[in-house]
């Protein structure tokens, strides 16, 4: 994502639900942020990550892609590129197996 979401006042089926339904479904996301998001919308796709089970990916300043990038909230990271991030972040996800469900 390069940007929050967007709100629309008639929209009946969100993000939210999107994010129940994968959830209820075993559906892992893993968001990728890019230049553009801001701290809340950090934490709404960490939180859509952690309520699917799945990874929250950022884009760095050293990735030399887009515009300037939010800081990530974490002490500690080692940038690799979007490639090798991607994959070893979904071999990892296959390998620990389908999230539980929930209602």
């Amino acid at each position: 994502a390069d940007a929050p979401p967007h709100y629309y006042e008639d929209e009946t089926y969100t993000y939210l639900n999107a994010v129940e339904d994968a959830a209820e479904m075993g559906i892992k996301i893993i968001p990728v942020a890019g230049s553009g998001i801001n701290k809340a919308t950090e934490l709404l796709m960490r939180s859509m990550a952690a309520r699917t089970g799945g990874k929250y990916i950022f884009i760095t300043d050293d990735s030399g892609v887009g515009n300037e990038h939010c800081v990530p909230d974490i002490e500690q990271y080692k940038p690799e590129t979007l490639n090798s991030i991607l994959r070893r972040t979904i071999m990892e996800l296959i390998s620990q197996g389908p999230s539980p469900t929930t209602s």
